[in-house]
């Protein structure tokens, strides 16, 4: 009897791991095509692009600049009071009945009544006027006020995109900084861990105390947190690149601008060479 109920357990743990089997692949078989392409296809991303991407695509400098577009608007507008005004008008009359009717087949006054507006039946009237503002205080001031008003986004505009720039560099240097750190811990975790085996070898040879190998696993499950760590700060800095730069989160990016951190060192000591005594 308790072989025959083990046979039934092995049986139906065998028809449930293969359902589970079965369900796993057809989970895994759909994959859209979009996602498929965002594992593989990585953004090879510079600074130079980094910049040129948020120029072209930030909301602040488009903002900035509609509202540039407005205040020249209001120039054009301004302007346009102080500009010569002409208008015209056209009008066209027929008449149907006249109390003159009669009155062109007159021997006296019959010519001047068919070529008079009162007896005429077709009748046509054009009027064209021009005018020329030549002393305004409202106009001439809401000119000055408008091209003060367009200086003054001009400036915004510019602004704008200066901080856009230094947003960008920022963004962009603070991920490339916390990849660094990614690398700086995973190096520390490989070498920990490196350690900890050694240490664990030689305490089997009886050159190393069991206090040691504690410490060597210590200090290994130590550098986890730390990977970890870097690694989500990472993320979080592409995530926020990438937001500057209205790039899908699902998209990897791959920085191609390395840190120049000697460059920069170079650039401090040849300025403080450059300096004169005492300034240094």
């Amino acid at each position: 009897m308790s072989a025959a109920r083990g046979k039934r357990v092995t049986a139906g743990a065998l028809v449930l791991g293969a359902a589970f089997a079965i369900g796993g692949l057809e989970v895994a078989l759909p994959v859209r095509a979009d996602e498929a392409l965002a594992r593989t296809d990585s953004l090879a991303l510079s600074l130079e692009e980094a910049v040129r991407i948020a120029l072209a695509n930030g909301p602040e400098l488009a903002l900035a600049k509609a509202r540039l577009e407005q205040a020249r608007g209001q120039v054009r507008e301004a302007t346009s009071q102080a500009l010569p005004q002409i208008s015209a008008a056209a009008g066209y009359t027929r008449r149907f009945d006249s109390i003159f009717r009669g009155l062109d087949t007159d021997t006296t006054f019959g010519d001047l009544f068919r070529n008079s507006s009162f007896a005429a039946v077709h009748s046509w009237n054009l009027d064209v006027t021009g005018s020329q503002i030549l002393f305004s205080p409202r106009v001439w001031g809401a000119l000055r006020a408008a091209r003060a008003f367009e200086r003054s986004n001009d400036a915004s505009r510019r602004q704008t995109e200066e901080d856009v720039r230094l947003s960008v560099h920022r963004a962009y240097f603070e991920a490339a900084y916390r990849a660094e750190l990614v690398t700086i811990a995973t190096e520390g975790l490989t070498q920990a861990r490196a350690y900890e085996r050694d240490v664990e070898l030689r305490q089997r040879q009886g050159q190393r105390a069991e206090y040691d190998l504690l410490q060597a696993r210590v200090d290994a499950r130590n550098a986890e947190p730390t990977l970890v760590g870097a690694r989500n700060s990472h993320a979080a800095a592409l995530l926020e690149l990438g937001r500057q730069l209205q790039i899908s989160p699902a998209r990897r990016v791959r920085l191609t601008s390395p840190l120049d951190f000697d460059g920069a060192r170079a650039g401090s000591v040849s300025a403080s060479r450059s300096a004169p005594d005492g300034r240094r």
